[in-house]
Order: structure tokens, then C-alpha cells, then sequence
């Protein structure tokens, strides 16, 4: 893990992330800006460099699909044949293994993807490894994302929110057992995943409610994943952690002080939310919407099936620890939404805290950032009422 100087933040390495050859080089050199130092992947310091070095590593652009309308296709080897119509096949990503990103999991595990004629690779990339280049470059068509939306689309990019299944930030502050003060903590490390991750924002916020100021009073450390911000607290490497339900067990069990819990303050903020191109969205209406759909599937699946949606998320985790699962389902449970509209005071909240170091975040308008049209026409056609029927 690297090691920053105080006020400074870091992104330890290496990391990479495959997802049918989207892959995140490993880290070779550094950008030094006010209080804050990064080592950044070569030619990620812009969204259209990044779409370039990706499109290189994976030799193009084919988005996956049917054949465009102008292509020619095979003659079918039968009339039985013809009758068959192959699925749609589109790679996405979820960040971390909780509850509030249960939902693409279950809709892969239970069969709704297919049955709504999509073919989905679901890959696992921690927020850390930027998956948001991956869905620039065409190699994504959905990930499961947070804040980093806003960041992105004002540097150039053109992501969306197209919905919310979760609406809580079930987010928390620990600390090692011999900190409980904000004035002990100062001048201290504080773990997230990554730069503009939910736990970043998470961290961000908890020590804002501490009377701290995070881009001053402490080192923010990201490194790349939830398991990585255990580990690093667990070795006294860090010495506070933004610590989310897939390690709120494992931290009280380890006995870590709880400065902050978050989701008792309120906040709506994004963690977890399908994100996509608005490029390959428009273009590819029919296939989005059928995903959005089986999302809506998932989430009312993880409603009404508490013990089935815990052994998925157990699969996942590869966990059979039943307290564990329990609490991470739990926590998740209350905050799901029926009908996940993307959340515009969540998105606010997005454009109010990256207004604190980005200007040109101040007159943002937040329905820029977000697509309500998918969940909208499955609600106006009683869609999502029959699923609680």
C-alpha cells in the first residue's frame, strides 16, 4: 500500500479487472495536484484517453447485440431453426458483493436475464478499478456504480443512472479500538475502495459530521475493494475505514469502534445504481429496457424470497456464515425500491459534494445525469404492480 503524507490522498496498487479483455493497466506513475497524490493507469487522466488505451487493449468496438440492421444475415440451416432467435449478450459489472447489488446476481441466478433474452456476463470489478472506462469504451454496457457518475460526465463522459434499487447509503465510519474521538482521528489514514466510490463519499461524509475536515485533517487511502479496506485496518496500516455491509459483521466482531453510521443520518446517495452509456442506451433502447426489467424481477425476488436471496448473495461471497448474510440482507431490506425511479435527491446530493472541489459541478442540473424513461414505461404498463401481486 502506498503511503501519503498528511492531507493527501493515495490509490495503493497494482489493480486490474478482466472483463472479456477490459483490463486496467497496472499503475506506473504518478500526479501530484494540492493535497492530493495519485498514481494513476496510464492514460486514465482523461475519459477520452481511457475509451483509446481500452479500445486498444480489446481490438475494437463490436458492441454486442443482434446483427445491425444493414448487415446480411446466415440463412438458417432449418425452419425450426430460424424460429430461434439467440439472446442479446452484454457484459456488466457490480462493484461489491452486498445486498444492495444483489439484484443483477439474483436476475443472473434465477433466470431472468434469459428469460427476458439476454445473455449477461456478470464480472465482479471493485469500484477502485474505474469500471466506469470500461462502460466509455464499449466493453460494459451496465455497471453498478455510485457518485462517479457526476465526476465523469462533467470531464466529458456521457453516463446515466437508469434507476435506484437501493436509496439508503448503508455506509459506516470504524476505527481502530484506541480511537473514539474526531480529535484522535486527526492527522490519521482513512481506507476507501476509490477516488469518487461510494466509500470515498461515505468516508467524506462521516468525517464532515465528526467536524472534520477530510481534505485537510486526515490521509484518505484507497485501496480498491472492500476486503482490501478490512485488511488494512485489520494490519493498522489505516487507522479509521468507510466500511460498508459486507464488512459490518466482521468489524464489530473484530471490535473496531463505530464513529459514524450513516444510513441513521438520512443520506440518499448512489451505491449500487445500473449505469449506462447514453450512447449505447439510445442505440440499443430494447436491450436496456429488457435489462432494466429483469433488474425490477431481481429486486422484487430479493422482497419476497429473504432465505433463497441470502443463499445467492452466499454464493457470491462464497460464504455459508448465516449471521453474515443475515445481517447483509437486513441491512439492505428496507431501503429497496418497488419502483427505483433514479433517486433526484440522491443525485443532488452527488452534484452538492462534488461541487466542494469541482466548480464546475456548482449549476449542474442533476436530471442530466439520469434516465427515468425504462423504469417509467414498465410502471405505466402495471409491470412493477404485478410483480407484488
Amino acid at each position: 500500500m502506498a503511503q501519503g503524507d498528511h492531507g493527501r490522498t493515495i490509490i495503493a496498487g497494482p489493480y486490474t479487472a478482466g472483463v472479456k479483455g477490459f483490463v486496467i493497466p497496472r499503475l506506473r506513475r504518478g500526479i501530484r495536484s494540492a493535497r492530493v497524490e495519485c498514481l494513476i493507469a496510464p492514460g486514465m487522466t482523461k475519459w477520452a484517453l481511457a475509451t483509446a488505451l481500452l479500445l486498444a487493449s480489446c481490438g475494437g468496438t463490436a458492441t454486442p447485440g443482434r446483427p445491425a440492421s444493414g448487415a446480411t444475415p446466415s440463412a438458417p440451416a432449418s425452419p425450426s431453426a430460424s424460429a430461434k432467435v439467440a439472446p442479446d449478450k452484454i457484459s456488466t459489472a457490480y462493484t461489491a458483493i452486498t445486498s444492495d447489488q444483489l439484484y443483477s446476481m439474483i436476475a443472473k441466478e434465477k433466470g431472468f436475464f434469459a428469460e427476458n433474452g439476454l445473455d449477461v456476463d456478470l464480472t465482479m470489478i471493485g469500484s477502485g478499478s474505474n469500471p466506469q472506462a470500461g462502460v466509455i469504451a464499449g466493453q460494459l454496457q451496465v455497471y453498478q456504480g455510485a457518485g462517479e457518475v457526476v465526476t465523469a460526465d462533467l470531464a466529458g463522459a456521457d453516463l446515466a443512472f437508469i434507476g435506484s434499487p437501493s436509496t439508503a447509503f448503508t455506509f459506516y465510519l470504524f476505527s481502530l479500538p484506541s480511537i473514539t474521538t474526531a480529535n484522535e482521528l486527526k492527522g490519521k489514514r482513512v481506507a476507501v475502495t476509490g477516488l469518487g466510490a461510494s466509500t470515498h463519499t461515505a468516508a467524506r461524509l462521516a468525517l464532515r459530521t465528526l467536524g472534520l475536515d477530510p481534505e485537510k485533517d486526515v490521509a484518505i487511502t484507497a485501496v480498491n475493494n472492500p476486503g482490501a479496506i478490512f485488511a488494512a485496518l485489520q494490519s493498522g496500516a489505516v487507522q479509521a475505514a468507510a466500511i460498508g455491509p459486507s464488512n459490518i459483521i466482521a468489524a464489530r466482531q473484530a471490535g473496531f469502534h463505530e464513529m459514524v453510521d450513516l444510513a441513521k443520518q438520512g443520506v440518499i446517495y448512489p451505491a449500487g445504481w445500473p449505469i449506462v452509456s447514453r450512447r449505447y442506451a439510445d442505440s440499443h433502447r430494447d436491450i436496456i429496457q429488457r435489462y432494466v426489467k429483469s433488474v425490477l424481477q431481481g429486486v422484487a425476488f430479493q422482497i419476497k424470497n429473504p432465505a433463497e436471496s441470502q443463499a445467492i448473495l452466499g454464493k457470491y461471497a462464497k460464504s455459508d456464515d448465516a449471521a453474515y448474510l443475515k445481517a447483509n440482507y437486513d441491512t439492505a431490506l428496507p431501503h429497496l425500491q418497488k419502483a427505483p425511479y433514479p433517486s433526484l435527491d440522491g443525485v443532488k446530493n452527488v452534484i452538492e459534494e462534488a461541487a466542494l472541489t469541482n466548480p464546475a459541478a456548482k449549476n449542474a442540473d442533476p436530471n442530466t445525469f439520469m434516465d427515468s424513461s425504462y423504469v417509467k414505461s414498465l410502471d405505466d404498463s402495471g409491470f412493477i404492480a404485478s410483480l407484488y401481486k
